[in-house]
C-alpha cells in the first residue's frame, strides 16, 4: 500500500485503521457498504472518518481512479487521495453536499447555477491539463455544496489517459461539447443555462 501527502494530515485512529485494512484486520463495523457496482467495485464509507474506501472487482482494475486522482491532487475539484494499492483499492476523501441530480431537483437560483457551470468546467479544463478526460460524464458524479459553494467530481473510473494529449483547440472543443451536454441535461430539469459561457 502507498500513502500520499494527504494521509499524513489525518487523525492517528484513521490512519491507523487504513493501515490495518491493508492486513485485513479492519472491523466490520467500522464501514458500511454506501454503494455496489457488480463485477465493477464495493464502496465503503469509514463510519465517522469521512473516508470513502473504494475496492475493486473483477471488472474495475483498470486503475483510472487512482491514477487520475494522484495526476490531479492539486485540483479543489477532486476529492483527496489518502492510500491506495494498484488493482485491490484506494482510500479518498468523503465529499459534502448533494449530487447535481438532488440540488435541481430540489430547485437553485440562476447564480449559484451559474457558479457550478463555472467550476465544472473549470474541473474538465484541470483534467485535460493532465492529458485525461471523463468518458462518463454523469450529474450523479457531480457533487455541490451549497453552504461552502464547493464542487466535486468522483467517480473517475472512465477518466482515461490520452497519450498524445489534448491540443489547446481540442480542449475549447470538448469544453463546448461538455457546455452543451449540461445544457441539454439542465433542460430536463426547466433550467435554462446561459448563453455567455461558450466563450469560456
Amino acid at each position: 500500500m502507498l500513502v500520499t501527502n494527504y494521509f499524513y494530515d489525518l487523525p492517528e485512529e484513521t490512519k491507523e485503521s487504513i493501515y490495518l485494512y491493508e492486513y485485513n484486520l479492519i472491523l466490520s463495523k467500522e464501514v458500511e457498504i454506501i454503494q455496489l457496482h457488480r463485477k465493477r467495485s464495493i464502496v465503503y464509507e469509514m463510519k465517522n472518518k469521512g473516508i470513502i474506501l473504494k475496492k475493486f472487482l473483477s471488472e474495475g482494475k483498470g486503475d483510472n481512479d487512482i491514477y487520475a486522482l494522484l495526476e490531479l491532487n492539486s485540483s479543489p475539484y477532486f476529492p483527496k487521495i489518502y492510500a491506495y494499492k494498484k488493482r485491490e483499492f484506494l482510500f479518498v476523501e468523503k465529499v459534502n453536499g448533494k449530487t447535481l441530480s438532488q440540488v435541481l431537483k430540489e430547485g437553485i437560483t440562476n447564480n449559484e447555477l451559474k457558479e457550478i457551470v463555472l467550476k465544472m468546467i473549470e474541473a474538465k479544463k484541470d483534467m485535460m491539463n493532465v492529458d485525461r478526460y471523463d468518458f462518463d460524464f454523469k450529474f450523479e458524479h457531480i457533487y455541490w455544496d451549497t453552504e461552502n459553494s464547493t464542487l466535486k467530481w468522483i467517480d473517475l473510473g472512465a477518466c482515461v489517459k490520452n497519450p498524445i494529449g489534448y491540443s489547446e483547440e481540442e480542449k475549447k472543443k470538448r469544453i463546448k461539447y461538455c457546455i452543451n451536454q449540461v445544457k441539454q441535461q439542465f433542460a430536463k430539469y426547466g433550467y435554462s443555462l446561459l448563453d455567455n459561457l461558450e466563450g469560456l
